[in-house]
């Protein structure tokens, strides 16, 4: 055992001095594929941490909540559960009232009972006020909200709510609320202020011991089927479910990158075992046995992997706080636009991720090892035998197996709410096309040597040598564009989605954005509102056309997902499609109830289908909603509503506005009426911004939540072009009795030249056509699969023609000349003279 043991690291550390730039670029593409893994995971399991952390803190961290589907509800139903808590398996409950000011979210608590349920957001008065805890104008902040609002304690600030300004005296802190910012009051004192008397937000709960979350959302339904009991768990399901999709999205995005780096690893692998041979043959002819030789090249992949892995980590832990840094902990996407967190590094998470760069090297080297058992040791030995060996990889059903594999599974709904099949569905897709390469090389240039032969026209030496080796030794040429297929593949079918995905937001853009100026209060801290009156006194000014005002609220209709949004504007009721970018024609309703649209996140998490009517709660009303079409909405990928703002006033008295937009009138000019507006006392702060501007932004923003995407582009097709490299090195070292025997015959060494780029040329453009083929397909799995099975949107292709010939004649010039560079020295004059008295 430690004689096979010493032979083997033996013959490693041989094959590392043959070529160490090929086993360190190797290394690399797997260290590179496996850092981005690590660092999408690192940040997401950071951001989703501390998001966590901030909800316990807003939420007290209660073990449950009894909410309202939207909006408030009166504060005699604590009074009910409080006389009924023992039979309804609650131990106690304290009342909350969030108000949302322009500073920071503001709790109005009943301090007695909190300290039972939420202890964590009890104010603690500042010396000498004790007495103020419960007076009127009295409000304690955390330390985050001092800071932000560079406020002390004793001094006075004034908040705006609802469009109306208050004045509140800063009488303590909250120190049991690090690092986020929020306001506490006491809940009488913050209803009377702000016109809320008799409203409560939510219920904070602590169950009884012995009680089930099952059991006591069961109870509580009975009790009061307005309202929804929210454990702690379906918090955390929905914090989690609402960045999902991206995380995971992201995630396989990089362990694609990671296998595109197995193909180079195979490469180098099969490059060495096509070189080492010989060796191996006389060591399995002198009894060292099958085993032995298929175990050294698994080890050689094998520490390909683990090395590529080490290194992988620790780049993909830099990676991830640059990320922080640059994008935020959300990458770009905006789910967690508060997490600003520490890196939290998992070892068992790290150890996962360097055992799959492992497995990675270990099934990369496979198919060279198991190549060994498909051909003879004495055949091995003979010359020429390199071309024959990589034969058995390419068997004409593996590729059609795995096609046909990867078809079916397109056909597999959505697991879990994540497209699962249509991934591994790429994967089968994407090794079936690899595996199909040899064949396509070698008709391709069978097919041109025919075309040739038809024209009569006598063939120079290159291009001959060039056209009639990749005819005949289509295996092993395959596998030096392995890399390069699965790369232009991915890469190409990436641009294809970013750019569809891109240029269907623009047009959406153009259609949702009808007015000229636009302002809301969803962007400015806690989320206040616009007074009624507001669009009345706009619509009087010069040059002003025309005024909409809009309500956007959250509805609760699932404890376990996050909230829908509900958009109240005003509607058409003869052509509505002039106003939202629908799917399909209105679809008539019978019965009574507003008639809504919903987006087409709604018709998926929810099963909300147009010609169906169904039921939610809006404030304390419960309403029958009839939905007569389906919109698309890429702004909200959680679920959304449209509805007429009279129905939604109608049922509910609010007459609160968050949003609005204004026409200008033919002659006037965009930034002297927001000059006028800003004169507004409700509007003095406001932030107005043109049609065009939000256009802008948004692709802006659309762009930098794909700015991980570009850089996985990037990753995949340096790998292909260190694949190509590494491949002509390691053929131009195996072919160098070939190009010995052609210089000898008088073949110029800028001959030689022309046939490696001829030879590289061709392979290249043949491996480029292939994977831009492959990649086509790949991104229709991507455009009409994955995207509306993770996202719940649809969009129509887009083929950017300049970015694909763009990218076509990159690889192309740099696959060339990284050919033409690697296999200089190895076929200098001097090199080849030396081998011409080798043994044949």
């Amino acid at each position: 055992m430690r004689a096979a043991a010493t032979l083997v690291g033996w013959l490693l550390l041989g094959t590392f001095r043959a070529g160490p730039g090929r086993w360190v670029m190797a290394s690399l593409t797997v260290a590179i594929g496996l850092a981005l893994a690590v660092a999408v995971d690192t940040v997401n399991r950071s951001a989703l941490g501390e998001f966590g952390r901030a909800l316990d803190v807003v939420n007290g961290q209660a073990s449950a909540q009894l909410v309202p589907a939207s909006g408030s509800f009166e504060d005699r139903v604590f009074d009910d559960l409080h006389k009924r808590r023992s039979a309804l398996g609650v131990e106690a409950a304290s009342p909350v009232l969030l108000v949302s000011t322009d500073a920071f979210p503001l709790l109005g608590l009943d301090i007695f009972r909190a300290a039972a349920v939420t202890p964590s957001l009890l104010p603690q008065p500042g010396q000498g006020a004790r007495d103020e805890l419960f007076a009127a104008d009295s409000v304690f902040l955390s330390h985050a909200a001092l800071t932000d609002i560079g406020a002390d304690v004793g001094e006075s600030i004034q908040v705006m709510v609802d469009g109306h300004a208050y004045r509140l005296r800063i009488t303590g802190t909250l120190p049991g609320v690090p690092g986020e910012r929020l306001a506490v009051m006491d809940l009488g004192a913050a209803q009377w202020m702000f016109g809320r008397v008799g409203e409560i937000s939510r219920l904070d709960l602590r169950l009884a011991a012995g009680v089930s979350g099952e059991s006591a959302a069961a109870r509580l339904k009975d009790a009061f089927p307005g309202l929804t009991f929210v454990s702690a768990d379906d918090r955390m399901r929905r914090m989690s479910n609402l960045s999902r999709a991206y995380r995971v999205n992201l995630s396989v995005l990089a362990l694609v990158a990671l296998l595109t780096g197995g193909f180079l690893v195979f490469t180098a692998v099969s490059l060495s075992v096509l070189r080492q041979q010989s060796q191996l043959a006389l060591l399995e002819v002198l009894g060292s046995g099958p085993r032995l030789v298929v175990g050294l090249v698994i080890a050689q992949g094998a520490l390909i992997g683990a090395i590529g892995g080490v290194i992988g980590i620790a780049l993909g832990t830099g990676l991830a706080a640059g990320l922080m840094a640059l994008v935020g902990a959300d990458l770009g996407a905006g789910y967690f636009r508060s997490a600003a967190g520490e890196l939290e590094l998992h070892p068992g998470v790290l150890l996962m991720f360097w055992l799959l760069a492992l497995a990675v090297g270990i099934a990369a080297a496979a198919g060279p090892a198991l190549s060994l058992r498909t051909v003879s040791s004495v055949v091995r030995m003979r010359a020429g035998a390199a071309d024959r060996m990589p034969t058995a990889l390419s068997m004409p059903w593996w590729p059609s197996i795995l096609a046909l594999a990867g078809l079916m599974l397109l056909t597999v709904p959505a697991i879990a709410g994540l497209p699962i099949a249509a991934y591994v569905a790429i994967a089968l897709l994407l090794m079936a096309g690899v595996l199909a390469t040899p064949w396509v090389i070698r008709s391709v240039s069978r097919q041109f040597l025919w075309m040739h032969a038809r024209s009569g026209s006598a063939m120079r030496p290159p291009a001959m040598f060039a056209v009639w080796r990749l005819s005949q030794a289509s295996a092993s040429s395959a596998g030096i564009i392995s890399g390069t297929v699965a790369a232009v593949s991915l890469t190409v079918a990436m641009v294809v989605m970013v750019a569809s995905f891109r240029d269907s937001v623009a047009r959406w853009l153009d259609q949702i954005l009808p007015a000229d100026i636009y302002a809301s209060t969803q962007g400015r801290p806690g989320a206040p509102s616009f007074p009624p009156d507001l669009g009345e006194r706009i619509g009087v000014l010069p040059g002003v056309a025309r005024v909409e005002l809009h309500l956007q609220q959250t509805v609760l209709i699932r404890p376990d997902r996050p909230e829908v949004l509900i958009m109240a504007r005003p509607l058409s009721r003869h052509d509505p499609a002039q106003e939202l970018p629908l799917t399909g024609p209105p679809v008539p309703v019978s019965g009574e109830g507003p008639l809504v649209f919903v987006s087409e996140a709604m018709a998926d998490l929810h099963a909300w289908q147009p010609g169906h009517r169904y039921r939610i709660t809006l404030g304390t009303q419960e309403v029958e909603l009839r939905v007569a079409g389906i919109f698309r909405d890429y702004g909200r990928q959680h679920g959304s509503i449209i509805m007429d703002s009279d129905d939604v006033e109608r049922i509910t008295g609010d007459r609160r506005r968050t949003a609005l937009g204004i026409w200008l009138a033919p002659s006037a000019r965009a930034d002297e009426l927001v000059l006028e507006l800003q004169r507004l006392p409700e509007l003095r702060d406001q932030r107005f911004m043109t049609a065009a501007e939000i256009r802008a932004l948004s692709l802006q923003i659309f762009d930098r939540s794909f700015v991980l995407t570009y850089v996985l582009e990037l990753a995949a097709l340096v790998v292909a072009i260190f694949s190509v490299a590494a491949g002509f090195a390691g053929q131009a070292m195996l072919r160098r009795k070939e190009f010995a025997l052609l210089a000898h015959l008088g073949l110029s060494r800028g001959q030689r030249n022309s046939v490696i780029v001829l030879e590289s040329g061709l392979l290249l453009a043949t491996g480029i056509v292939w994977g831009s083929g492959l990649g086509l397909f790949i991104s229709q799995i991507l455009i009409h699969r994955v995207n509306p099975q993770s996202f719940h949107w649809t969009m129509e292709t887009s083929l950017p023609g300049s970015a694909l010939v763009a990218l076509a004649v990159t690889v192309m010039m740099v696959g060339v000349l990284s050919a033409l560079l690697a296999t200089a020295r190895g076929l200098a004059d001097r090199t080849l003279a030396r081998s011409l008295q080798e043994d044949w």
